[in-house]
Protein backbone atom coordinates (compact mmCIF):
# COMPACT_ATOMS: atom_id res chain seq x y z
CA UNK A 1 0.00 0.00 0.00
CA UNK A 2 1.25 3.15 -0.84
CA UNK A 3 -0.41 6.31 0.90
CA UNK A 4 0.39 9.47 2.79
CA UNK A 5 -0.18 10.84 6.40
CA UNK A 6 0.49 14.61 6.14
CA UNK A 7 3.94 15.32 5.16
CA UNK A 8 4.74 11.68 5.69
CA UNK A 9 4.83 9.24 2.22
CA UNK A 10 4.51 5.78 3.21
CA UNK A 11 4.94 2.18 1.35
CA UNK A 12 3.48 -0.21 3.69
CA UNK A 13 4.09 -4.26 2.98
CA UNK A 14 2.72 -6.91 4.81
CA UNK A 15 3.14 -10.72 4.21
CA UNK A 16 2.79 -14.27 5.82
CA UNK A 17 5.58 -17.06 4.36
CA UNK A 18 5.20 -20.75 5.24
CA UNK A 19 8.42 -23.21 5.33
CA UNK A 20 8.79 -26.71 5.80
CA UNK A 21 11.85 -29.05 6.13
CA UNK A 22 11.98 -32.90 6.49
CA UNK A 23 14.62 -34.41 7.24
CA UNK A 24 16.12 -37.70 8.12
CA UNK A 25 19.25 -38.85 9.95
CA UNK A 26 21.85 -42.21 10.42
CA UNK A 27 24.65 -41.87 12.57
CA UNK A 28 27.06 -44.59 13.59
CA UNK A 29 29.92 -44.09 15.72
CA UNK A 30 33.08 -45.91 16.82
CA UNK A 31 36.40 -46.50 17.05
CA UNK A 32 39.15 -46.91 14.32
CA UNK A 33 42.11 -49.17 14.30
CA UNK A 34 45.54 -47.67 14.96
CA UNK A 35 47.35 -45.62 12.12
CA UNK A 36 51.05 -45.85 12.51
CA UNK A 37 51.97 -42.27 9.99
CA UNK A 38 55.39 -43.80 9.48
CA UNK A 39 53.89 -47.03 7.79
CA UNK A 40 50.15 -46.62 7.29
CA UNK A 41 48.32 -49.99 6.66
CA UNK A 42 44.87 -49.17 4.57
CA UNK A 43 43.84 -52.22 4.17
CA UNK A 44 42.83 -52.99 7.95
CA UNK A 45 39.73 -54.43 8.58
CA UNK A 46 37.24 -51.65 10.33
CA UNK A 47 34.07 -52.98 12.00
CA UNK A 48 30.62 -51.39 11.21
CA UNK A 49 30.30 -49.27 14.34
CA UNK A 50 26.98 -48.97 16.41
CA UNK A 51 23.93 -46.77 15.03
CA UNK A 52 25.07 -43.55 17.47
CA UNK A 53 21.87 -41.54 16.01
CA UNK A 54 18.42 -42.58 14.24
CA UNK A 55 16.05 -39.91 13.63
CA UNK A 56 13.43 -38.42 11.60
CA UNK A 57 12.14 -34.96 12.04
CA UNK A 58 9.78 -32.65 10.46
CA UNK A 59 9.93 -28.91 10.88
CA UNK A 60 6.88 -26.05 9.96
CA UNK A 61 7.50 -22.40 10.47
CA UNK A 62 4.85 -20.02 9.64
CA UNK A 63 5.68 -15.91 9.79
CA UNK A 64 3.90 -12.54 9.61
CA UNK A 65 5.50 -9.59 8.78
CA UNK A 66 4.92 -5.77 8.08
CA UNK A 67 7.43 -3.28 6.84
CA UNK A 68 6.47 0.63 6.33
CA UNK A 69 9.13 2.91 4.50
CA UNK A 70 8.87 6.27 5.33
CA UNK A 71 9.88 9.17 3.53
CA UNK A 72 9.83 12.78 4.62
CA UNK A 73 11.78 15.48 2.61
CA UNK A 74 15.19 13.51 2.20
CA UNK A 75 15.05 11.61 5.47
CA UNK A 76 14.13 8.04 4.51
CA UNK A 77 12.18 5.84 7.91
CA UNK A 78 12.38 1.78 7.48
CA UNK A 79 10.23 -0.19 10.37
CA UNK A 80 9.98 -3.54 10.11
CA UNK A 81 8.06 -6.51 12.41
CA UNK A 82 7.84 -10.22 12.48
CA UNK A 83 6.46 -12.64 14.30
CA UNK A 84 7.33 -16.36 13.82
CA UNK A 85 6.11 -19.63 15.20
CA UNK A 86 7.72 -22.85 14.80
CA UNK A 87 7.16 -26.53 15.38
CA UNK A 88 9.33 -29.62 15.67
CA UNK A 89 8.66 -33.27 15.86
CA UNK A 90 11.38 -35.76 16.13
CA UNK A 91 10.96 -38.87 16.24
CA UNK A 92 14.17 -41.18 17.49
CA UNK A 93 14.09 -44.71 16.68
CA UNK A 94 16.91 -45.37 19.19
CA UNK A 95 15.10 -43.97 22.26
CA UNK A 96 12.04 -44.75 21.01
CA UNK A 97 10.84 -41.50 21.76
CA UNK A 98 8.78 -38.57 20.38
CA UNK A 99 8.93 -35.14 21.10
CA UNK A 100 7.92 -32.02 20.24
CA UNK A 101 8.76 -28.56 20.05
CA UNK A 102 7.58 -25.34 19.87
CA UNK A 103 9.29 -21.88 19.55
CA UNK A 104 8.43 -18.47 19.10
CA UNK A 105 9.92 -14.81 18.69
CA UNK A 106 9.09 -11.69 17.54
CA UNK A 107 12.00 -9.78 15.31
CA UNK A 108 12.49 -6.74 13.70
CA UNK A 109 14.35 -4.03 11.74
CA UNK A 110 15.07 -0.07 11.96
CA UNK A 111 16.67 2.00 9.35
CA UNK A 112 17.37 5.78 8.69
CA UNK A 113 18.85 7.41 5.61
CA UNK A 114 19.23 10.92 4.74
CA UNK A 115 19.80 11.94 1.12
CA UNK A 116 21.41 14.59 -0.07
CA UNK A 117 21.47 16.77 -3.23
CA UNK A 118 25.39 15.28 -4.82
CA UNK A 119 23.97 11.60 -4.14
CA UNK A 120 25.33 10.89 -0.81
CA UNK A 121 23.31 9.15 2.03
CA UNK A 122 24.58 8.32 5.17
CA UNK A 123 22.36 5.58 6.98
CA UNK A 124 22.18 3.39 10.13
CA UNK A 125 20.42 0.18 10.87
CA UNK A 126 19.35 -2.35 13.21
CA UNK A 127 17.50 -6.35 13.12
CA UNK A 128 16.93 -8.69 15.16
CA UNK A 129 16.56 -12.35 13.58
CA UNK A 130 15.17 -16.02 14.50
CA UNK A 131 15.80 -19.30 12.89
CA UNK A 132 14.75 -22.44 13.35
CA UNK A 133 17.99 -25.55 12.96
CA UNK A 134 17.55 -28.57 11.40
CA UNK A 135 18.64 -31.73 13.36
CA UNK A 136 19.63 -32.93 17.05
CA UNK A 137 22.41 -32.59 18.98
CA UNK A 138 24.03 -36.08 20.57
CA UNK A 139 21.15 -36.42 23.25
CA UNK A 140 18.68 -36.99 20.41
CA UNK A 141 17.31 -33.43 21.04
CA UNK A 142 16.25 -30.79 18.65
CA UNK A 143 18.11 -28.00 18.20
CA UNK A 144 16.90 -24.96 19.40
CA UNK A 145 16.55 -21.98 17.03
CA UNK A 146 19.40 -19.59 16.40
CA UNK A 147 18.65 -16.02 17.44
CA UNK A 148 20.90 -13.32 16.25
CA UNK A 149 21.55 -9.28 15.90
CA UNK A 150 22.86 -6.66 13.17
CA UNK A 151 23.76 -3.24 14.12
CA UNK A 152 25.27 -1.16 10.66
CA UNK A 153 26.34 1.97 9.91
CA UNK A 154 27.75 3.55 6.62
CA UNK A 155 27.47 5.74 3.23
CA UNK A 156 26.15 5.45 0.56
CA UNK A 157 26.83 6.89 -3.12
CA UNK A 158 25.17 7.31 -6.21
CA UNK A 159 26.60 9.35 -8.41
CA UNK A 160 23.76 12.15 -10.05
CA UNK A 161 22.69 11.32 -13.68
CA UNK A 162 24.42 7.48 -12.93
CA UNK A 163 23.11 3.77 -12.43
CA UNK A 164 26.21 2.90 -9.92
CA UNK A 165 25.97 2.52 -6.48
CA UNK A 166 29.16 2.50 -4.24
CA UNK A 167 28.77 1.98 -0.80
CA UNK A 168 31.25 1.62 2.62
CA UNK A 169 29.63 0.44 6.05
CA UNK A 170 30.66 -1.06 9.41
CA UNK A 171 28.88 -3.95 10.97
CA UNK A 172 28.72 -6.15 13.60
CA UNK A 173 26.64 -9.47 13.93
CA UNK A 174 26.19 -11.40 16.64
CA UNK A 175 24.76 -15.28 16.50
CA UNK A 176 23.82 -17.10 19.87
CA UNK A 177 22.86 -20.86 18.98
CA UNK A 178 22.65 -23.95 20.89
CA UNK A 179 23.33 -26.81 19.22
CA UNK A 180 23.73 -29.38 21.98
CA UNK A 181 19.32 -29.24 22.43
CA UNK A 182 18.21 -26.85 24.89
CA UNK A 183 20.69 -26.29 27.54
CA UNK A 184 20.54 -29.03 29.72
CA UNK A 185 22.49 -30.88 32.21
CA UNK A 186 23.72 -34.48 31.52
CA UNK A 187 25.93 -35.99 34.50
CA UNK A 188 29.09 -33.94 34.72
CA UNK A 189 28.29 -32.61 31.04
CA UNK A 190 26.31 -28.91 30.30
CA UNK A 191 25.37 -28.02 26.87
CA UNK A 192 24.89 -24.17 27.08
CA UNK A 193 24.94 -21.84 23.87
CA UNK A 194 27.12 -19.89 21.92
CA UNK A 195 27.77 -16.75 20.35
CA UNK A 196 29.61 -15.45 17.77
CA UNK A 197 29.89 -12.57 16.88
CA UNK A 198 31.52 -10.97 13.86
CA UNK A 199 33.00 -7.26 13.41
CA UNK A 200 33.87 -6.08 9.97
CA UNK A 201 34.40 -3.15 7.36
CA UNK A 202 32.44 -3.82 3.90
CA UNK A 203 32.97 -1.75 0.54
CA UNK A 204 31.21 -2.45 -2.51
Amino acid sequence: WRFRTGALAHKLLTGIDYQHLDWDNLTRFGNAPTLDILAPNYNQAIALPGIFQNAHQKQSQIGLYAQDEIAWDRLRLQLGVRKDWARTDTDNYVARSVTRQRDDAFTGRAGLLYLFDNGVAPYVSYATSFQPQAGTGFDGNAFLPTKGKQTEIGLKYQPPGTDALYTVSAFELTRRSSFGGSQRHYADLEIAPSVVRARGVELE
